[in-house]
């Protein structure tokens, strides 16, 4: 299973935040059938993910 990680972000010289090298890629649906291969092909670009399912325990 993968592990959620964090956005890095970094003070520039104004004062403002700003994402650090590494994109941000949000995955809908990501434990369907599809988004478990997106996950890893994004994991293995060294990117930072945001992964997002719906829960059917609620319906």
């Amino acid at each position: 299973m993968l592990e959620p990680q964090a956005s890095l972000f970094t003070d520039d010289s104004t004062g403002s935040m700003s994402v650090a090298d590494r994109p941000l890629v949000a995955v809908l649906g990501a434990s369907g059938r599809t988004g478990v291969y997106v996950l890893e092909e994004l994991k293995s670009r060294d990117v930072d993910i945001r992964a997002l399912s719906r829960n059917i325990e609620n319906r």
